[in-house]
């Protein structure tokens, strides 16, 4: 009953509202197609039917612009992280920078990239054990200078905490791989190794 008379008052104030705008078509036309046309009104249901096509067609509109809006934005952003890639570091000569596995290092005014592909040895003897040899790591490293891809190894020796340092093409590569083994049968992964690096100039 509560919800039938809901009802009923809706249509009233639909129809009070619909009332002021309702169009005349003067004069009539007896042989129109259309079917909602009796003595130059348009029915009520055909406002309505018109009313609602309307704004299905606007808010269709207005999707349409914000699913446009944003593709572009996801192609802007898409572009810039094909150029930048992605957990690339900026780095200036002198300045220290860490890498992970897979991440380039972009150095600033210096036409150079140098990207940590892998760790290719790692025996370094752990700190819970003692070793006839202090074992090594290596660092294959991919260095791009000027458009043109090189490969070198980074190797610092194991029992020591100083940076080792190393010289190519006209650089100085200072630098220190971490973590330290602690303890022989705890495997470093290949997600937890650093490189932390400073490159300086001859």
């Amino acid at each position: 009953m509560v919800a039938a008379l809901i009802h009923v008052e809706l249509m009233i104030r639909l129809q009070v509202l619909l009332e002021p705008h309702t169009p005349r078509i003067s004069p009539p036309y007896p042989d129109s197609p259309h079917p909602k046309i009796k003595d130059g009104t348009i029915g009520y249901q055909s406002l309505i039917k018109v009313n609602i096509d309307s704004v299905i067609n606007q808010e269709m509109f207005m999707l349409t612009r914000k699913f446009a809006l944003f593709l572009a934005v996801f192609v802007v952003l898409l572009s810039v992280g094909f150029a930048c890639g992605p957990g690339d570091v900026e780095a200036d000569l002198g300045q220290e920078f860490s890498l992970a596995i897979g991440q380039k290092a972009i150095i600033t005014g210096e036409d150079l990239e140098i990207r940590f592909e892998e760790v290719s040895e790692d025996s370094r003897c752990p700190r819970d054990v003692v070793c006839v040899w202090e074992g090594r790591v290596a660092c294959v490293l991919e260095i791009t200078r000027g458009g043109v891809p090189e490969e070198i190894t980074l190797t610092q020796p194991g029992l020591t905490d100083q940076p080792a340092r190393e010289y190519h093409q006209g650089y100085i590569f200072t630098f220190n791989v971490e973590p330290y083994p602690e303890e022989a049968e705890k495997p470093i992964k290949s997600s937890e190794y650093r490189l932390r690096l400073t490159l300086t100039s001859d």
